[in-house]
């Protein structure tokens, strides 16, 4: 693995740091194109940002949908801006990690609500709506429906199985063929994971999500990885296999007015049969402050 580091302003004209990462995926003949993604913040991008990522040769975008934007009166779903922004992607050769996010004030929660069973089943609802509007893209690969970010911050591992448990037999009712990946955990999180495992997540997920942030070399990522894969080993249906999606991030140490730092972040893939087009993910980002989150019992 080898990193090229540089810098360059952004359009907010903030200076960033990235890094260009060559991995290898089982041959020397890899092409890591196929390999990494960007991580974006909005479904609208400025004109010519699609266009950018497409020429630097990454296939896919990871990007957030909350599900209150979209559901502003109950039952009713409003998909405007993902409407244009699927087909963008598509003119650009791109697919689409959509982190479906938590949390809307209609039942009875803001940013990160507790769940209860009417908010858990109002969530998988809204899933299961977005998976049958993009059926095809979903069932094609070039949507994938990731559920949740970093939930082991605000939530025990059983009660975020049950939020697993009914959004993906929403997405997979919609699609059987759906991609459904997670947890997208912040740092692994054995200990919570192990959990998450035992109360039967790994039935419903395609593949697995962490973000294994460190800020020493990422190179001491590989033994946690290890230890994962044989976590998973463990609790994993035997039918189904092994599989996993990794996302490795460390701060680059280059200040960013007004405060904060770049962030990179990874993920080495070894996606399921027929695999997704995403396998990595490459981020560089403004890292801000965030309010306590509400931890859930």
């Amino acid at each position: 693995m080898k990193f090229e580091r540089s810098r360059q302003r952004s359009n907010m004209g903030q200076r960033i740091a990235f890094a260009i990462v060559a991995l290898l995926a089982g041959s020397a003949d890899a092409d890591a194109t196929q390999l990494l993604a960007v991580n974006m913040h909005t479904l609208t991008p400025v004109q010519g940002e699609l266009q950018m990522v497409a020429d630097a040769g990454f296939k896919t975008i990871r990007m957030d949908l909350a599900w209150a934007s979209v559901e502003r009166a109950r039952g009713v779903y409003s998909f405007g801006v993902t409407d244009s922004y699927g087909p963008a992607l598509a003119a650009h050769n791109l697919s689409w990690i959509a982190i479906l996010s938590p949390g809307n004030p209609l039942y009875g929660g803001a940013d990160f609500p507790c769940p209860t069973p009417a908010g858990i089943a109002a969530m998988a609802a809204f899933a299961g709506a977005f998976a049958a509007r993009y059926s095809s893209a979903v069932a094609a690969g070039r949507v994938i429906c990731e559920l949740v970010n970093e939930p082991n911050s605000w939530i025990n591992a059983t009660a975020y199985s049950k939020i697993v448990a009914a959004n993906a037999a929403a997405i997979k009712a919609a699609v059987p063929s759906a991609h459904v990946v997670g947890p997208a955990s912040a740092n692994i999180d054995f200990a919570w994971l192990t959990q998450l495992f035992e109360a039967g997540a790994l039935d419903h997920f395609t593949a697995i999500t962490v973000h294994p942030y460190r800020s020493n070399s990422p190179e001491t990522a590989l033994a946690d990885w290890q230890q994962l894969r044989e976590l998973v080993d463990e609790y994993a249906p035997p039918a189904r296999g092994q599989r996993g999606l990794q996302k490795c991030g460390g701060a680059t140490n280059v200040p960013i007015p007004p405060g904060g730092s770049a962030q990179l972040e990874v993920h080495n893939a070894r996606p399921p049969s027929p695999p997704p087009s995403p396998a990595a993910l490459l981020e560089h980002t403004r890292q801000q402050p965030r309010p306590p989150a509400v931890r859930c019992r």
